[in-house]
């Protein structure tokens, strides 16, 4: 992490907020505060970030146009949003194995539960429709496809009304540092 400013990380699940803190401490980094906080409802502050950035979380919002409005207000004028989504199922290998290994005698696979789920996010016309009301401007998005060994998956970069256009797409997730400083970077050129 830089030593100028500032990061600030959520999720709703302390575990993983404890296991944020513990990272930090142990790598020393001083400038990061984490809060164990809904991101739908959050109540961030306004304007305050130039980039708000989630892997594998936005697809499980109750009311994904609330949710992104949220986020959006915390973001500047010309702040990003960033996520990584996974892409539909078929193109997920490890869940296409799952589907077959719960498909039973007759054939017929175990139904699915209603409400969102990992892949509600993996379609990029009803995503743009989402985050468009949701007051966000140039939606693009980055296909990338990794090998049998790293799960399929789309991260897409959505720039604030202002920005200009940019997305990473990260070879696995030990370099995810290095795909938010190019996420930082792209947005300062």
């Amino acid at each position: 992490m830089a030593r100028a400013g500032s990061a600030l990380g959520v999720d709703i699940s302390a575990s993983a907020i404890e296991r944020a803190r513990e990272l930090a401490e142990a790598q020393e980094v001083r400038n990061v505060t984490f809060e164990q906080a809904d991101a739908q409802v959050h109540r961030f502050p306004r304007e305050r970030f130039d980039l708000a950035i989630s892997r594998f979380g936005t697809m499980f919002f109750a009311d994904p146009v609330t949710a992104f409005t949220n986020i959006g207000r915390a973001l500047r004028p010309a702040g990003r949003l960033v996520m990584m989504v996974w892409q539909a199922h078929d193109r997920n290998e490890w869940d296409v194995a799952i589907s077959r290994s719960l498909t039973g005698p007759e054939g017929s696979a175990a139904v699915a539960s209603a409400g969102p789920d990992p892949f509600s996010l993996a379609d990029p016309p009803a995503v743009t429709r989402i985050l468009e009301a949701a007051g966000f401007a140039d939606v693009t998005f980055t296909d990338v496809r990794e090998p049998r060994t790293a799960a399929t998956r789309a991260c897409g970069s959505i720039p604030a009304p202002g920005s200009s256009p940019h997305a990473a797409s990260p070879e696995d997730p030990g370099r995810m540092a290095g795909w938010i400083l190019d996420c930082a970077t792209g947005f300062t050129s």
